[in-house]
């Protein structure tokens, strides 16, 4: 058998047919003979899915599959998106089912050519994924470990590779040197103080009694009174004994005995340790030493609200007042079971209750409603309407407000727009409109192209310069915004409407028109929308454009051997002769064979017929209708319409979507169409441009001109700019449209508040704030003036505040009295807020008792002298008196400023007050410096007594609390530290260098004194100091080592300096000379006489004897200073 097939031209996602020819092979040299043929129309879609088709034939079943595959590379549904998997330097992916490219695992970028490194890695690089290669000084798997200076011992590099930070206690360059010998090792024994004298060095400072390097000799032990609490100390060999005195334990005497280990305090009483003793706790209601004993409980009064106590063993009983109850009468039992009526709130009281009506409600349970209207509320000849809690006025022509006490003027406020004026006209009004504006409200630019004379703004075409010259070197092109299947037809306006082809509709032509939305296609058939027209696929059996034929199976006539044909709805059935049996009478024995049921049917022989047992998903007569088709499940999205093909389904998207199931929806405004900084928005198969200041046109590229409207007046050009415009003015006028004559300055606007009329710079006062008129323009204060009072009395001559059907007026009087007796006061609040100390109209957090005090936030605290303070004070007074300070009333117009204020927990004396603000503008790091300035003046006021308040005038302390975190400060304070570190090292250092100068001044003085001592035990041979200066020593005579006049100061003998004290070894002279208390001076030598040769040699030896103690004192100063400089080196090492 010979297959031969052809098809129609394939559209994409349009239909096509197939047909399907079977031929015998063996008559195909004479030509053939046709088997069967089949013709199968449909709509698919490119995809890798095979649609299996059946055709039933009269002569034969055929089964084939079909489906459309792009060729290699190319994707979607009109095989156009190219997508080649590579893996390569150039990219790493593969390609999914939509040609998307899809990285490979561990690359990214957008052609997939970035490598992911290892997860974590921080200071490296890769070449292939999952790697982590460090850098120049890092280590480790993921390259976060820094590599420190080789040989660091001590130290850590601490995010810097190749540095050596030390550990805390170590220095030197490589860490290894111990700045803190003592706290690593403690070597001093026997409560030995140490002290770290040099890196890896350290010197311990024994205590009496101990001797040795580490203390570790112990010789009178006792002497240093190691035991403690009256312990007696017996020294031993190598150590000492501690004889404890009673109450105490240990080595050393220092932990007490605990008496209470054998609990001694019975009925639960606790037991207080002492020295040698011990104290029992007693619960109430026992005693003794021990708490054995049973004490009176009552005699403390324990009952607070009762009758009498009666006491028990071991406790007692309180026989309560009536509406107290609780274990010490203490507990008000709660009177409140839902009594109040029409949403009344029930206030507990002593064996009581109080109902807090709704607004509109009276009686002990609001049980009954007031006439609103009984009082003629309303005026001009309005009628009242009673309502719940209030009435409304209906009234009469002319008139309006709440109680129609307004007569109705219809230019206050002016409805007229632009500068116009506006006239009363018997209850109406009329704008008078100035140039260029029209309307009832003068809302309209007046056209100034009415008479032709001016270019309309052409929104649907754009003028592009051009080298054609015989356009005048300008392009004119279509802007497009009406896409492929609409025309742009531009408004004088700067708009454009578009005029769709038939079966397009929409804004911009985007949506295909639904022709299938009747339901033509009958009998089941599926409808194709198409461009002004549609298409059925049909059911099997249907045919027809309505698919309202039935298909004729019966030709040509499927039955054999004369038997003869009837047609059914995708079906036939054969009236067989002869015998003749089977679906098509080709069978003798039986009616059923093999092939007569379809699809795993099983086949019955009935005699004169035969009936086939279908499997699930198929029916039929012989099974050869799938009962389950592949669209039942609706799995197309966005409306896009599901074919049956065979065993599976295409897909028929609206326009605006793609994908296999019309899931994606396509990005209209890539590449991007909007121009001069539009913002393209994105529809479903549309996009609109929002176009910048000064750009109009559907794609943003016209211009606007703003001096098409003639905007400058008086002559003046207009320059028009992008969104603006400017108007060089002729001599003599000014002003944006040159509207002002040069030299005159035009009068300043009123202004109208509350339908009062102020004059330009009135100030006035509005409620506690303070209002000013400034050429038209109200600015305010913006102070919150406090919740008010909704509980009337005969003495209260304030408004009352009416509270709304949802609120409650809770009674507040004893929260608010500062100094009783005061009138009732109460606010409005929130049924399911009633507890809330937060008054109904705000929301902050700045409550006093409860705030965090922050950059909004602060608090003042006010300590009265209630004894100098007037009666009936209440704290909301107080408050009201600081709202109304001038200094908050220019301080805040620009944010809003709360003031609340409260009697401080626990002191009725004390005032808390918090301010705060709305500010959202002001670091969160700083004080918000409205606020700042608000309190310091407010607070200023106060204590100055600069107010005229009496009450104010009683306070006798302010405090202020303010919490501001500064970031600024805080990185001041972080190198703050360092900072004084460094300076105390260096006062350090200056103390030691004074200490050391001082001590070696000392050393010289002390020497300068010995060599004094020593020359005055020369006196001994009678001679006197004064004689003994004008001789000079004879062994230098002739020198000029002996006989010089030069006089030396002291300074040179301070100097620590071998070479001099060798000069002074030669020249004793000098050194007498330079003496600060010899009386003459150098010319004595010449005038004084030959001493005798016995003084001479007196004086030589005496002299040399001299010499040899300065010169030992003289080196022993030098190891000092040496020491000292040894000293001075490890303490710079161990401060580093």
């Amino acid at each position: 058998m010979v297959i031969r097939g052809s098809r129609g031209v394939l559209e994409i996602n349009r239909s096509y047919t197939l047909i399907l020819e079977a031929w015998d092979q063996d008559t195909m040299a004479y030509g053939g003979q046709l088997i069967e043929r089949a013709a199968h129309s449909g709509i698919i879609l490119p995809g890798q899915d095979w649609h299996t088709i059946t055709h039933n034939g009269p002569t034969a079943s055929l089964i084939y599959r079909i489906r459309v595959v792009c060729d290699d590379h190319y994707y979607n549904t009109t095989c156009t998106k190219f997508c080649r998997p590579r893996n390569d330097h150039f990219g790493h992916y593969t390609c999914d089912r939509n040609g998307d490219k899809v990285c490979m695992q561990g690359w990214m970028g957008n052609n997939c050519e970035k490598a992911i490194c290892k997860t974590g890695c921080s200071h490296g690089s890769c070449d292939s994924p999952g790697e982590c290669r460090c850098s120049y000084g890092w280590q480790g798997a993921l390259c976060d470990q820094c590599i420190p200076y080789p040989g660091c011992k001590h130290g850590s590099c601490n995010g810097s590779p190749w540095s050596c930070d030390c550990d805390m206690n170590w220095g030197g360059i490589l860490c290894d040197k111990d700045l803190n010998y003592c706290g690593r090792h403690h070597p001093c024994l026997n409560g030995g103080i140490c002290k770290n004298t040099a890196p890896d060095s350290y010197e311990c400072t024994c205590y009496e009694g101990f001797s040795g390097v580490n203390c570790e000799i112990a010789e009178h032990a006792c002497s240093t009174k190691p035991c403690k609490n009256g312990a007696s100390c017996i020294d031993t060999m190598g150590g000492f004994i501690c004889t404890c005195a009673p109450g105490w334990t240990g080595a050393f005497c220092e932990g007490y005995v605990n008496e209470c280990a054998s609990d001694p305090c019975l009925h639960g009483g606790t037991c207080v340790d002492g020295i040698n003793s011990y104290r029992c706790l007693c619960p109430p209601g026992w005693g003794g030493a021990h708490c054995q004993l049973d004490s009176d409980e009552c005699s403390g009064s324990p009952c607070v609200n009762a009758h009498s106590c009666q006491d028990l063993q071991g406790g007692y009983k309180c026989h309560c007042q009536t509406g107290w109850t609780g274990k010490n009468c203490d507990i008000n039992i709660n009177d409140c079971h839902h009594q109040c009526q029409n949403g009344g709130h029930c206030v507990d009281l002593v064996n009581s209750y109080h109902c807090a009506c709704m607004p509109g409600y009276t009686g002990r349970h609001c049980e009954t409603e007031i006439c609103e209207c009984c009082s003629s509320p309303c005026q001009n000849g309005a009628t009242c309407h009673e309502q719940v809690a209030g009435y409304t006025c209906e009234c009469q022509v002319g008139y309006t407000g709440f109680n129609c006490q307004v007569d109705v003027d219809p230019c206050h406020p002016n409805p007229c727009l632009n500068g116009a004026s506006c006239f009363n006209v018997q209850g109406d009004y009329y704008c008078h409109c100035s140039d260029h504006w029209e309307g009832r409200h003068c809302e309209n630019t007046k056209s100034t192209c009415m008479s032709g004379s001016c270019q309309v703004i052409d929104s649907c075409t754009i003028a592009l310069q051009s080298n054609h010259t015989e356009t005048g070197g300008v392009q004119l092109i279509s802007s497009n915004v009406c896409g492929k299947h609409g025309m742009c037809i531009s408004k004088p306006d700067g708009g454009f409407t578009c005029a769709c082809d038939l079966g397009f509709t929409g804004a911009y032509c985007q949506e295909n028109v639904n022709d299938c939305k009747e339901n033509p296609c009958l009998n089941g058939g599926t409808c194709i929308d198409g461009i002004n027209n549609y298409q059925c696929i049909c059911k099997e059996g249907w045919e027809g454009v309505h698919c309202n034929i039935n298909r004729n199976e019966c030709s040509p006539n499927p039955c054999r051997n004369g038997g003869f044909c009837i047609d059914l709805v995708a079906d036939f059935v054969c009236e067989c002769v002869n015998h003749w049996k089977g679906k098509t009478c080709t069978l003798r024995d039986s009616q059923c064979d093999r092939d007569t049921c379809k699809n795993g049917g099983t086949c019955s022989d009935l005699g004169d017929t035969f009936t086939c047992n279908c499997p699930k998903k198929f029916e039929g007569s012989t099974c050869q209708l799938s009962s389950v088709k592949a669209c039942d499940s609706s799995p197309c999205h966005n409306g896009g319409t599901c074919v049956n093909s065979g065993d599976s389904f295409t897909c028929i998207c609206k326009d605006g979507y793609e994908g296999p199931l019309c899931e994606a929806d396509i990005n209209n405004c890539n590449p991007f169409p909007c121009y001069n900084g539009g913002r393209c928005i994105d529809g479903i198969n549309w996009y609109r441009c929002e176009c910048a200041k000064g750009f109009a046109g559907p794609d943003c590229r016209v211009n606007i001109n703003e001096c098409a409207s003639s905007p400058c007046t008086f002559g003046s050009t207009c320059i028009d700019g992008i969104g603006e415009y400017k108007c060089i003015c002729p001599p003599g006028r000014t002003g944006r449209k040159c509207e002002e004559v040069v030299g005159q300055i035009p009068s300043p606007l009123s202004c109208e508040f509350n339908r009062r009329i102020y004059s330009d710079q009135t100030t006035w006062e509005h409620e506690c704030n303070s209002c000013t008129c400034t050429n038209g323009v109200i600015k305010c204060s913006k102070i919150w003036c406090g919740p008010k009072n909704c509980i009337s009395h005969q003495n209260i001559t304030e408004s009352l505040e009416v509270c709304s059907p949802k609120q409650s007026c809770v009674v507040e009087t004893e929260h608010n009295c500062f100094v009783p007796p005061c009138l009732p006061w109460g606010q409005c609040k929130d049924i399911d807020k009633v507890n809330d100390p937060l008054p109904h109209s705000i929301n902050t957090n700045c409550v006093p008792n409860a705030a965090e005090l922050g950059n909004n936030c602060a608090k003042i605290t006010l300590i009265f002298e209630l004894k100098k303070m007037p009666v009936g004070i209440t704290v909301e007074f107080i408050c009201d008196t600081l709202r109304q300070f001038p200094v908050l009333q220019d301080l805040s117009h620009d944010q809003d400023i709360y003031i609340l204020c409260e009697v401080q927990s626990g002191h009725p004396d004390t005032l808390e007050v918090l301010i705060s603000s709305e500010s959202t503008s002001v670091k969160s790091d700083e004080l918000d410096p409205e606020l700042k300035s608000a309190v310091h003046k407010l607070t200023s006021i106060i204590s100055h007594k600069k107010s005229n308040s009496s009450a104010l005038s009683a306070v006798i302390e302010v405090t202020v609390e303010t919490i501001v975190t500064n970031s600024a400060q805080k990185s001041e304070a972080g190198l703050l530290i360092p900072v004084i570190c460094s300076v105390i090292g260096v006062v350090g250092l200056l103390v030691i260098i004074v200490l050391f100068v001082c001590h070696f001044r000392r050393k010289k003085e002390i020497a300068r004194r010995r060599a004094e001592a020593q020359y005055v035990e020369q006196k001994t041979n009678n001679e006197n100091e004064e004689n003994l200066r004008r001789y000079k020593n004879p062994l230098y005579a002739g020198t000029d080592k002996g006989g010089g006049t030069r006089k030396v100061s002291a300074s040179e003998f301070h100097e620590v300096d071998l070479d001099k004290f060798e000069n002074l070894e030669k020249s004793p002279t000098r050194l007498l000379s330079g003496r600060s208390d010899s009386p003459n001076d150098s010319n004595d030598w010449n005038n004084s006489s030959p001493p005798t040769k016995t003084v001479k040699k007196d004086i030589n030896i005496e002299l040399s004897r001299s010499r040899a103690r300065v010169r030992a004192a003289e080196r022993e100063l030098i190891e000092i200073s040496r020491t000292i400089a040894a000293d001075l080196r490890s303490e710079n090492e161990v401060m580093v």
